[in-house]
């Protein structure tokens, strides 16, 4: 797929990609790939940029700042390339700013952007994108005997425990899965798939059941407990909505930003309703629509 990409690059006159997949890290590494494989050698600082948000927002002057990098032609490669890491961590403002750079490109740009939200871009970014979906080679592809090993102990024993685990799920209470997501550290799997469950009864049942539930985790929850529950509710809720193709940017920023608070600053009890308000509200629309 790199050196698909890497073709396009070379026969383009000015190109803004997208690399989307569900490993973040892989994404960056293909990016950052894709200059050397373009050029057949590693292009100079004054050839390259990366913007890197690195857990924060991109915010405008990243966007200046890369406008400027463009105004110049490149000094010894036949491309200049800007490499934007986690596209969607990109404020509304710097957006709209970006949008005319995205489309005409000088002839010489390279624009390189990965996410793994592709739904949660603009739909004006998504369309000015090339997108190529990008994901890590399976592992037995990488050497024969990783595929013995996966068919001898993986297929039996992890699959089994996996098996085991979501037949625990599928048995749980609001109770249990309470307890499950709570303990996500431990268990990341079991954690998430506990997560996924309270989120389709957010969306299934009927309203008084459904205050009923709230009722039920509100309750049980209290205090930094009560706001770390709150994120990681909205963690899953973003990949839950990211595999139902969910385009409602408002809600996502909502969840986004529950998700990557880090002071308890607001009523837990009601920022809970508000997620599963709104959860519930965005997946029936779409049911009926």
């Amino acid at each position: 797929m790199i050196e698909q990409v890497a073709k396009l690059i070379k026969a383009s006159n000015g190109i803004s990609i997208g690399l989307t997949g569900n490993d973040p890290y892989y994404l960056r590494d293909a990016a950052r790939k894709l200059p050397e494989v373009v050029e057949g050698f590693p292009p100079p600082a004054s050839d390259y940029i990366v913007i890197d948000p690195q857990g924060t927002d991109i915010g405008i002057d990243e966007v200046r700042q890369l406008s400027s990098f463009l105004s110049y032609s490149p000094e010894s490669s036949s491309k200049k390339y800007v490499l934007i890491f986690d596209i969607e961590r990109m404020t509304q403002q710097a957006a709209n700013a970006l949008l005319k750079t995205l489309e005409e490109p000088p002839s010489f740009g390279t624009i390189i952007c990965t996410t793994t939200r592709w739904h949660y871009l603009l739909p004006t970014i998504r369309s000015r994108l090339v997108r190529f979906y990008i994901n890590p080679p399976k592992p037995e592809a990488e050497h024969p005997w990783v595929s013995k090993i996966m068919e001898k102990d993986w297929r039996t024993r992890e699959t089994k425990k996996i098996a085991d685990k979501l037949k625990r799920i599928e048995k749980a209470k609001n109770q249990d899965l309470l307890k499950m997501v709570k303990k996500i550290d431990e268990d990341p799997l079991v954690g998430y798939l506990a997560a996924f469950k309270l989120i389709d009864s957010f969306v299934n049942l009927d309203d008084q059941q459904f205050m009923k539930l709230y009722d039920e985790l509100s309750s049980n929850l209290s205090g930094k407990e009560f706001f770390f529950f709150n994120a990681t509710i909205s963690r899953a809720a973003l990949w839950y909505l990211e595999l139902e193709g969910t385009e409602n940017l408002n809600l996502i920023r909502f969840l986004d930003s529950v998700a990557r608070a880090k002071i308890a600053n607001f009523n837990n009890s009601l920022t809970l309703l508000n997620i599963m308000l709104r959860i519930r509200e965005e997946r029936r629309e779409k049911t009926w629509n």
